[in-house]
């Protein structure tokens, strides 16, 4: 009796196919799986053009055979295992072949073809081997064609701009969502006197861009109310709470969502998604023209979930940047999405962390990546992504079984640390964490809104300067904010805030400067700005975690003083992943900088953009800005004078990490900045 073969077999050697045509680059255990070793492979995943590719088959003599590869396929996806899920139907003859003639059979055998990628799927269609490559190909040029994430940008910015239009003239819902917020006051825009600043209100612009947070805000509270819809019972969905479009069903409509936002809280425990959007949603309850605003917000929140694949993207970290009227204050001009990728692909590159088991996320949460300064958490976003990426490549070179759901847990609740001055922002980092596994509910998450200002004269993350438990003074009247951390279950106050031992310290810190219009805390108003500063001097020129002074310099910016904040933090072996002005390879405020990295870090990575329509590495800028990766060397390796660089014969690191290529400095100017 000839064996019969199970579609794990099939899978393989269609992926093996592939690979000898030069159509897919597959891993190692898949080109040399025999019979009885895939059988023992449960994902089959390739690489089409650096896209991660799954095979998901069935055979015909199953039931409902078709639509359990596509569904399979589709899941794959929506899970974020795969950028495009091919879903294969093979003939039931094909079971009886032997094997020795397996593969030439299947390449010549029809097959029945469909395509899952995040533009969509495809239908079923007709071929050979041969015509599953046109078909990747077609896909391929359709998902590049089709941007998901910017069709769905469009989409937010379109109903949050029309509730800007609506809420914004109103003085005091605006001051209200303010405060709110948590968002500081800003200072003039039109010249008035700083002493005349305390009493003014709100400008226009200001107005504009409180009102444009706070709806971004509660669409991501919808859509994830939408979401969590499909997998728990207990929560409704938008449709079940949209209005018969009248103003009274429109009021009724704010009410329901608000209580069942108040139930998701105290029975399910997201916080940080629905917090704060009820408590700008009280603040609009009563005005017609904001609750149909709220209305279009819900049916695009509706629309958005129907583009799954574009949640998984930092979508709202997108929107956000481009939303926030007082970035250039603070001076938080926010990392894009692709440069994020490339620093973050770069630090924590495979092969870079050899003894690291990739496929094992027990193992992978021991990681520490930090972010001092990570706004809506673009550069942490880019982490996880990357750690994704090797869990899974590892996990399917392995033959294992991927565990995404629960790597993204992990991380979220131990790996992963983000701090911030902006609690709009956390909690958007927060949301966005959260998207990346909306089934499982995280116990805790390592995101601090931190207090700026006040009777203290906090100064944020820079405060890690005086050591790793940074403290907060708390004032029971709430004149000086106190730390928050971002859990699951709530915004615990605490006295401190805690930085771990890191592993990865990856930023895009502040530019503000002390000279120019670009001015240090420039979000907060005269006096306290000036004490601001002049706290900021002492501490780096006398830090109280070292008897030394800061090797930072405050002319050349916030930049160089987070990073000397960071650096006693890394560990030995550890790496520093930044987002910089390329003042700072050249330029005189920045050599102590240079220096540091020179005497305790090896550079592995600098990048420049030569590209004559975009220079920087940030949205809303024109800074030209370089991207830097280094590791920390060893303390009894370190060159006398600093020079901690490629020359250097002998370094020792952490266990975790693994010397680059030839030891040297790795320089990539691109021509063509995406």
């Amino acid at each position: 009796m000839s064996e019969t073969y199970r579609q794990e077999v099939f899978n393989v050697l269609l992926a093996q196919l592939l690979q000898e045509r030069g159509v897919v680059t597959a891993p190692e255990s898949i080109i040399k799986s025999g019979p009885e070793q895939a059988r023992r492979i449960p994902d089959v995943i390739v690489s089409y053009y650096g896209l991660r590719t799954v095979i998901e088959g069935e055979v015909a003599d199953q039931a409902a055979a078709q639509t359990r590869a596509l569904e399979a396929a589709s899941r794959r996806v929506s899970q974020g295992i795969a950028h495009i899920a091919i879903a294969v139907v093979y003939p039931e003859h094909l079971r009886h072949v032997v094997f020795p003639k397996l593969k030439p059979a299947l390449a010549e055998v029809e097959l029945q073809i469909a395509v899952a990628t995040e533009a969509g799927e495809t239908e079923y269609t007709a071929g050979n081997a041969d015509y599953l490559e046109s078909t990747l190909r077609r896909a391929f040029e359709q998902l590049l064609k089709e941007d998901v994430v910017t069709r769905a940008a469009a989409l937010i910015r379109a109903g949050i701009e029309q509730f800007s239009d609506y809420v914004a003239p109103k003085r005091g819902i605006s001051s209200r969502m303010y405060k709110s917020l948590g968002m500081r006051e800003l200072r003039p825009e039109d010249g008035t006197s700083e002493a005349a600043s305390a009493a003014m209100e709100l400008s226009e612009r200001q107005r504009a861009s409180v009102a444009r947070v706070g709806a971004l805000v509660m669409l991501n509270a919808l859509i994830f109310q939408e979401i969590l819809a499909y997998d728990d019972n207990r929560v409704r969905h938008i449709s079940a709470i949209a209005p018969k479009a009248s103003p009274w069903d429109r009021h009724k409509m704010a009410c329901e969502f608000g209580e069942h936002w108040q139930f998701i809280l105290e029975e399910i425990n997201y916080y940080p998604i629905f917090h704060l959007a009820c408590q700008v949603l009280w603040e609009i309850s009563t005005y017609s023209y904001a609750l149909m605003a709220l209305e279009r917000l819900a049916a695009i929140a509706q629309e958005i979930v129907s583009m799954r694949a574009a949640l998984r993207h930092d979508l709202m970290g997108r929107v956000y940047h481009r939303l926030l009227a007082d970035a250039k204050y603070l001076g938080t001009y926010y990392t894009s999405v692709p440069a994020a990728a490339l620093l973050l692909k770069l630090a924590l590159r495979s092969e870079a962390w050899p003894t690291m088991e990739w496929h094992d996320a027990t193992k992978v949460a021991q990681l520490r990546i930090a972010d001092l300064a990570c706004g809506t958490g673009t550069l942490l976003m880019a982490a996880a992504d990357a750690v994704t990426d090797n869990h899974i490549s590892a996990s399917a070179k392995e033959g294992l079984t991927i565990e995404s759901d629960k790597l993204q847990r992990l991380l979220a609740e131990a790996t992963l640390y983000g701090y911030d001055v902006l609690p709009s922002a956390i909690h958007l980092t927060a949301s966005t964490l959260a998207l990346r596994a909306p089934r499982i509910p995280f116990n805790r998450m390592n995101l601090f809104s931190l207090p700026l200002g006040g009777h203290e004269l906090r100064l944020g993350s820079i405060e890690f300067l005086k050591g790793p438990q940074c403290q907060m003074a708390m004032d029971l009247f709430g004149a000086t904010a106190g730390t928050q951390r971002v859990t699951g279950m709530g915004e615990k106050e605490m006295v401190i805030a805690e930085i771990p031992d890191i592993d990865l310290c990856v930023m895009n810190p502040p530019f503000t400067r002390s000279v120019g219009g670009n001015l240090l805390f420039g979000s907060v108003p005269e006096p306290e700005r000036r004490l601001m500063q002049d706290e900021l001097k002492k501490l780096v020129k006398k830090p109280r975690n070292t008897n030394a002074a800061a090797t930072a310099n405050v002319t050349a910016g916030l930049g160089s003083v987070f990073v000397a904040a960071a650096d006693p933090y890394i560990k030995q072996g550890g790496r520093i992943a930044l987002v910089l002005p390329k003042a700072f390879l050249s330029g005189v405020a920045w050599a102590r900088t240079r220096n540091l990295l020179s005497k305790k870090y090896r550079v592995e990575y600098i990048v420049a953009s030569h590209d004559p329509q975009r220079w920087n590495f940030s949205e809303n800028t024109d800074l030209s800005e370089v991207l830097v990766v280094a590791t920390k060397i060893a303390a009894n390796n370190r060159r006398p004078g600093g020079a901690g660089q490629g020359s250097a014969t002998s370094t020792q690191h952490s266990p975790l990490i693994a010397d680059p290529p030839g030891d040297g400095v790795v320089g990539v100017n691109l021509w063509r900045n995406p």
